[in-house]
């Protein structure tokens, strides 16, 4: 039994971009696990927006992580929609590498699975 073309190629993006969804949910968790262990009364310290914008913040790591882990998981159960769901992991890989979410390989991961998924023939 042999894979067609299509179907490798929108499996390894899917793929890659599965990991950098990923990377980037591990990274929210983190970085709103670390704020709440070491850094439980800094509101007091730093005044209120600085615990609502870390909260704000994981927050929003965690949905672009999630959405891009659902994009690709679409991705590989229905290849012939690769193209248009790999423009949305760029823009929610981009987003991502904007609020520092993915330690930064998430992101850069995402941005390589969504071209590979947008250059499919």
């Amino acid at each position: 039994m042999t894979l067609s073309k299509e179907y490798t190629r929108t499996g390894s993006a899917a793929g890659i971009s599965l990991a950098a969804g990923i990377i980037i949910l591990v990274s929210g968790f983190v970085f709103s696990f670390w704020h709440l262990a070491f850094f439980p009364t800094m509101s007091s310290m730093m005044g209120t927006p600085f615990n609502v914008n870390t909260e704000v913040l994981s927050v929003a790591i965690i949905t672009c992580g999630a959405i891009i882990v659902g994009l690709s998981v679409i991705m590989y159960k229905v290849p012939s929609t690769s193209r248009v769901l790999g423009a949305f992991v760029i823009l929610f890989s981009v987003l991502s590498l904007l609020e520092m979410g993915g330690f930064l390989i998430g992101g850069i991961l995402g941005i390589i699975g969504g071209v590979l998924a947008l250059s499919k023939n």
